[in-house]
């Protein structure tokens, strides 16, 4: 009787210290597995990121980035005061949209699967290292994210639309041709010519669609909760018996 009512005594315990473990659980899948409005401001960390400028070189929009609220929003993000009047919107050295969205190997927005106008903010500068940098913003409704937590489908699957998933990109290449072959002397025996750009790194995040449910961090939830509450009872059980 006495050893049942120990065994009782455990698993209240074990609930007891669990329960803030689920709320827990559900809060850090939802911000740091799911990134859901985390952050709440996309553009928050775009002037940390950013390599140090010697001249703008264009600022572009499409689709809803055309809205003068959010194109503000990017110039000011990027350090323009007055983008559309001070930059121009195309460049020799822009790197599409479209180049930008296949480079990137996450799930793509419904509009990039389905060929429709993607809604993107760019901004491209020259910068005091002698190459070419670009920041492109785009967004829009999807089936999947990133996370681990979401499952991955192509794009005959889409239409369930559970979130609008966002990302930053971060571009730059070469301006001009660079030595490629250098004799002993000095003298350049061969150049060569600016490459594809590079992915220097992708900011993501997310925020609920129509057809969000909260289903992925709640089971994530309940696994972890469980699988912590197995720990914690063993542990206790173990010490108990010492």
């Amino acid at each position: 009787m006495l050893k049942r009512l120990k065994t009782v005594a455990r698993v209240t315990i074990c609930i007891v210290l669990l329960a803030p473990a689920v709320v827990g659980n559900y809060r850090f899948a939802r911000h740091f597995l799911l990134h859901l409005n985390h952050p709440a401001d996309p553009f928050s960390d775009i002037s940390k990121q950013m390599s140090p400028v010697a001249r703008p070189a264009v600022l572009l929009a499409g689709g809803h980035g055309r809205d003068e609220a959010m194109y503000g929003r990017f110039a000011r993000a990027v350090g323009v005061s007055d983008g559309r009047r001070a930059i121009p919107n195309t460049n020799e050295s822009l790197i599409d949209i479209s180049y930008v969205t296949k480079a990137n190997p996450n799930p793509q927005p419904w509009d990039v699967l389905l060929g429709r106008d993607v809604n993107y903010l760019s901004y491209g500068y020259a910068g005091t290292d002698d190459r070419y940098h670009q920041i492109t913003y785009y967004w829009g409704e999807s089936d999947s994210t990133p996370s681990p937590l979401v499952r991955k489908v192509r794009s005959n699957q889409t239409g369930a639309g559970k979130y609008f998933v966002r990302y930053v990109v971060y571009l730059s290449k070469d301006l001009k041709d660079r030595p490629a072959s250098i004799e002993a002397g000095g003298r350049v025996l061969q150049w060569q010519p600016p490459r594809y750009p590079n992915i220097d790194r992708i900011d993501w995040s997310a925020y609920e669609g129509g057809g969000y449910n909260g289903f992925d961090e709640l089971a994530f939830s309940i696994y972890a909760t469980a699988a912590e509450g197995v720990t914690l009872f063993m542990l206790i059980l173990w010490r108990g018996r010492r």
